[in-house]
């Protein structure tokens, strides 16, 4: 979409030309038009970024003898991953859990 855009055609004339279009279709365009191999994009662009909590034990602070103090915290995630595959889930199941 962008690509096509970034050429000088309008967003309605980019719909206009990617509609009712396969993703075979759109990639044969992507490099028929640009140049562009889409399976050779970095996955960051092809499958743009999954944001999610994790449980992390974390050292929070210091007991008086010196060590660490540490508890389970939440920390923002972030991948370029392919959210359909099932690799995906049985990777990060825990964001599925209550």
């Amino acid at each position: 979409f962008w690509s096509f855009v970034h050429s000088g055609k309008s967003a309605a004339e980019t719909q206009k030309i990617l509609k009712g279009t396969l993703t075979e279709q759109k990639n044969e365009l992507l490099f028929s038009q640009f140049g562009v191999n889409y399976a050779e994009l970095p996955e960051v662009f092809r499958k743009g970024s999954v944001l999610y909590r994790q449980s992390k034990l974390t050292e929070v602070k210091k007991a008086t003898d010196g060590s660490a103090v540490n508890r389970m915290r939440s920390h923002i995630e972030i991948t370029h991953e392919d959210i359909i595959q099932d690799i995906f889930w049985t990777t990060h199941n825990e964001i599925l859990k209550d």
